[in-house]
């Protein structure tokens, strides 16, 4: 697995991870030097990140959380009705 570039560096502390829809890489965890912030960062099959997410609220009083994470393929349908 290639070293993942995180916006905070070395104060984000990474607690689970799982592997979605085209390879994208979702990472869970807390900036362990912004009041323990839950986050979840995305990442490409090469390692770029796609997308930061702040889960948690700045004034939440977090003490290491231990989130976790999971992706889940969600189809549509079509329904037709016909009306008389």
């Amino acid at each position: 697995m290639p070293e993942l570039e995180t916006p905070g560096e070395h104060s984000f502390v990474a607690v689970d991870v799982t592997v979605g829809h085209a390879g994208r890489m979702f990472v869970v965890g807390y900036d362990s030097m912004d009041n323990d912030r839950v986050q979840v960062l995305i990442f490409n099959q090469k390692g770029g990140l796609l997308q930061f997410l702040e889960v948690s609220a700045p004034g939440d009083q977090l003490s290491a959380p231990e989130p976790i994470i999971s992706v889940a393929k969600r189809g549509t349908s079509h329904a037709w009705s016909h009306i008389s």
